[in-house]
């Protein structure tokens, strides 16, 4: 994509009108959290030497609901299954069998897959809208052999059946390999491919207003902080990650919501933790702000192309075709024919308010009648306070 070009200005304006979007989701998002997390800020705060006290009904809502969705959806039976076409086709059945046991091992059966699937299900409970991105990830992984006393023909042999074997990218061979026997190491890189799904929070979600589904929308992505080294691990020019500049405030001059608090730094807060923890890096260490994003574009003959484009401030870093939105949402109540719906927070936050009310003036009142206090006006000797003792 030229930076001289109309698509890149499209493309600018659809991530401003992404980020105003999403700013104006997390001002209520904020609110949701305040009050799960029994904050009183806001309609919440207490007056000056009244009672502080905060109900916790949308605390209790959210932690009530989770153990019969958990068990409902992470529990024992498969998340998805495959059904043959045709059951009487042994050859039908038998790969229906392997998808479902494959799609579900992909879902459920990794390390990562309870923590990520519980965060996007209790994240659609607190927010108005949960979401999780999911991308093949390539791995090279390195393993070390040593070998001592190891002859020219064995060595040879041993390379051949390397590179006969599936899955091994490349043999590195280290140390002194001239003469009949050698000591040598040899560094085998294996590479392999992983499907990951990463659960992408409020703070860096990016939507266009739209429905009534996400394939709709005019972009749909995500921030991500990462270093440039992870940049120039993901095989971008080194001098152009090199000069890379901070984050994306430039796509918009209004975006944000002003005073408005981080919802991560809400939750980091309820945990006492610190927000603040960069330490002045290396080049190579130094972090930028990624927007990740699938496009939707229209081209001449009038059909609409999707294209994922991986960008950082003003400069693309990458822009190339791409057949779908890897992205999932989630939402506790959804709204007919948008993509954003409702929070169980959402709706309980008025009661809660009522509530905290309520509860307030019973404690103040209980305070008044443990506590009595007399007042008198000593004001210009209305009352004489020696009389009064």
């Amino acid at each position: 994509m030229k930076e001289d070009s109309r698509e890149y200005d499209a493309y600018k304006q659809l991530v401003a009108s992404a980020e105003d979007y999403t700013d104006s989701l997390n001002q209520e998002n904020e609110l949701n959290i305040d009050y799960y997390l029994r904050n009183p800020v806001g309609d919440l705060s207490p007056i000056p030497y009244e009672s502080k006290a905060v109900s916790s009904d949308c605390f209790d809502v959210v932690e009530s609901d989770m153990p019969s969705i958990v068990r409902s959806v992470l529990g024992g039976a498969n998340i998805m299954e495959f059904a043959a076409n045709n059951d009487n086709d042994k050859k039908q059945v038998i790969e229906s069998e392997q998808k479902t046991k494959l799609v579900n091992r992909l879902i459920l059966g990794q390390d990562w897959s309870f923590k990520v699937m519980f965060d996007w299900l209790k994240a659609a409970e607190v927010y108005n809208c949960a979401m999780v991105t999911y991308y093949p990830e390539d791995t090279e992984k390195r393993e070390i052999i040593e070998y001592s006393g190891i002859t020219q023909i064995e060595l040879k042999a041993v390379l051949d059946a390397f590179e006969e074997s599936d899955g091994v990218e490349r043999v590195e061979v280290m140390g002194d390999d001239e003469g009949d026997s050698v000591d040598v190491s040899l560094h085998v890189y294996r590479k392999s491919r992983n499907y990951v799904i990463e659960y992408i929070h409020p703070d860096n979600m990016l939507l266009t207003r739209g429905g009534p589904t996400i394939d709709d929308l005019d972009l749909v992505g995500h921030k991500s902080r990462v270093s440039k080294g992870d940049l120039i691990g993901l095989s971008f020019d080194k001098e152009i990650v090199e000069a890379l500049t901070g984050g994306n405030d430039n796509y918009s001059q209004q975006s944000g919501s002003g005073e408005s608090r981080n919802i991560q730094d809400i939750q980091m807060n309820a945990v006492n933790g610190d927000t603040n923890n960069e330490v002045e890096p290396e080049w190579y260490m130094e972090k930028v702000d990624l927007v990740t994003a699938v496009v939707r574009f229209a081209v001449k003959n009038g059909n609409v192309q999707r294209r994922r484009i991986m960008s950082v401030n003003q400069t693309v870093l990458s822009d190339e075709p791409f057949d779908h939105v890897n992205y999932a949402t989630l939402s506790a109540y959804p709204m007919p024919g948008q993509v954003v719906g409702l929070s169980r927070v959402g709706i309980t936050r008025e009661a809660q308010r009522q509530k905290t009310m309520v509860q307030r003036g019973m404690y103040n009142n209980i305070a008044a009648v443990n506590k009595p206090m007399t007042a008198i006006n000593i004001a210009d000797g209305a009352v004489n306070s020696d009389d009064l003792v």
